[in-house]
């Protein structure tokens, strides 16, 4: 079901089974590389129960769980683990984004909006605003490299689903999910818009290439099929029709085309002519 659909809801009843599929779901998707860091997230009444499932399902396994005094105010590890700056950055200024559509919206509608809605909605603005400027101070600002969520590696995207809409999940702003959602899907369609670009150009080049060669070869063979034409218009037969040998080479008395070859290769290979033509025989047809 993960590794088919990238998740799935165990609807079962209690008792049959669900904290040890659960349990063996993180550790199989572990082990097939489908996630860096499985998380299983349990009400505090919970938490203990689920990791003894997961230690008597794999007694060898290292897990990571809350014991009762990490509960206490004082020892709350997941508060004191901050999300990266870029991350906080993004979500505020997308639930900001929300907000401002949603003024908008009120102030279309005029009189039928009560005041109340409004200065809330302001209200809420001006503290996203302030939140998002002192996060940008701290981007600009920071000095140390202080261990984050994403640098913990505990979420990724090979689940199907990215921090921003974990986070917009946790938050229960449904407008804010869906946003994360869209971004999310707009990221890949633009991802897609890249590399069917790449290919494009890619293609585009192959072709403009292809068609270079083909224009070269194209002019090759008509001038081949010319210089053939016009030896087929004047070459000279015998009574059986085969074509006469009418290469003459200076100082090969022979007609034999094995000789004659010979001696034009060796013409070839020590004649200096310093670059002006010099003959070296005749070909009868074409004088």
């Amino acid at each position: 079901m993960l590794k088919q659909n990238g998740g799935g809801i165990c609807d079962h009843e209690v008792g049959t089974g669900k904290t040890l599929i659960m349990c063996i779901a993180a550790h199989e998707m572990k082990r097939l590389n489908l996630a860096h860091k499985p998380m299983i997230i349990g009400l505090k009444a919970n938490v203990a129960e689920i990791a003894a499932t997961y230690q008597a399902a794999y007694p060898n396994a290292r897990i990571l769980y809350a014991s009762e005094k990490d509960f206490s105010t004082a020892n709350r590890v997941l508060g004191k683990i901050p999300q990266s700056p870029e991350l906080q950055q993004r979500i505020l200024q997308a639930e900001l984004d929300t907000v401002e559509e949603n003024l908008e919206v009120l102030r279309q509608q005029g009189k039928n909006v009560s005041r109340a809605m409004l200065k809330g909605l302001e209200k809420r603005k001006h503290n996203l605003e302030a939140k998002l400027e002192k996060v940008e101070h701290a981007i600009k600002s920071r000095t140390d490299d202080v261990v984050d969520f994403k640098q913990m590696g505990i979420m990724d995207e090979k689940s199907g689903m990215n921090f921003s809409e974990y986070m917009a999940l946790l938050s229960g702003n449904t407008d804010l999910l869906d946003k994360a959602k869209l971004e999310k899907r707009i990221a890949s369609l633009e991802g897609e818009r890249k590399s069917f670009n790449k290919g494009k150009r890619d293609s585009e080049f192959k072709l403009e290439s292809k068609t270079g060669e083909l224009r070269n070869n194209t002019a090759f063979i008509d001038a081949m099929t010319e210089d053939w034409n016009r030896f087929l218009s004047v070459v000279q037969t015998d009574k059986e029709g085969n074509r006469l040998n009418i290469i003459k080479v200076d100082g090969v008395d022979s007609a034999d085309e094995k000789v004659i070859g010979k001696r034009l290769q060796e013409i070839a290979k020590n004649a200096t002519t310093g670059g002006l033509y010099t003959q070296v025989g005749e070909l009868t047809v074409f004088r």
